[in-house]
């Protein structure tokens, strides 16, 4: 019996006159009739499973794969339903279980996002993984959008803004800000004054009383008042 270069028999089988015999290949969509031997194909096995001796007359039999690794998942077979054909596989076909991995030949390995951003003063959301690796301004800045920002600008004095912002916000009442791309705002008090307004880049300084008053309540968002100093009586 000959049969094509291309073709690839697992194993010869017998063939008595008169009867027929089945040979099995690892090659799906063939068909090969020779010295009235049919061609038949080898046992298909479920992700999970391997075929086992597929040779002569056998068609195999399907036999658990060894374990996959880590963050993984059997495969299918895909265009060789048959399976391996070895009577000790290494690893049987596996996919990672999110594209938070990356696959090489024997792992799943999780992804990284890129340590240099494209986009100045930005930062990686919270939690992120691979391959989403969202982004979002830094606190201080404020974006052209909340997620994956194409510029951020800083705050001016008198604002502020957490991470993720779109605008800043002014500073309330009582506080203020001196500098850019702020993340909070300072209290005024009476060593520096008070903010009446929202906004403020500096508070304003309390009112200078005169001889026989004295400051009270100046801070926050008040500018107090100058109270009359008590008399004493005096001593005698």
């Amino acid at each position: 019996m000959h049969l094509p270069a291309t073709f690839t028999l697992i194993a010869l089988t017998l063939s008595t006159a008169g009867a027929t015999n089945p040979y099995y290949f690892s090659t799906p969509g063939l068909t090969i009739n020779s010295d009235s031997c049919s061609a038949s194909y080898c046992k298909a096995c479920s992700p999970g499973f391997y075929n086992l001796n597929c040779a002569g007359i056998s068609n195999g039999t399907c036999t658990a794969c060894p374990p996959t690794p880590a963050n993984s998942a059997y495969a299918a077979w895909g265009a060789s339903p048959d399976g391996i054909l070895t009577a000790a596989p290494t690893l049987c076909p596996f996919d990672c279980v999110s594209n938070a991995y990356i696959k090489n030949a024997s792992a799943c390995t999780a992804g990284l996002c890129p340590v240099s951003l494209t986009v100045a003063n930005t930062q990686y959301i919270a939690s992120v993984t691979y391959p989403s690796c969202t982004t979002e301004c830094k606190p201080g800045y404020y974006g052209s959008s909340a997620t994956s920002p194409t510029s951020c600008t800083a705050c001016s004095p008198g604002s502020w803004s957490a991470r993720g912002a779109t605008s800043c916000t002014p500073c309330a009442l009582g506080y203020y800000q001196d500098a850019p791309a702020a993340t909070v705002c300072k209290p005024c008090d009476m060593a520096v004054g008070y903010a009446a307004n929202t906004g403020q880049t500096l508070c304003t300084p309390c009112a200078n009383c005169t001889t026989g008053y004295y400051k009270s309540g100046c801070g926050g968002q008040n500018a107090g008042t100058c109270p009359q100093c008590s008399v004493l009586n005096a001593i005698v």
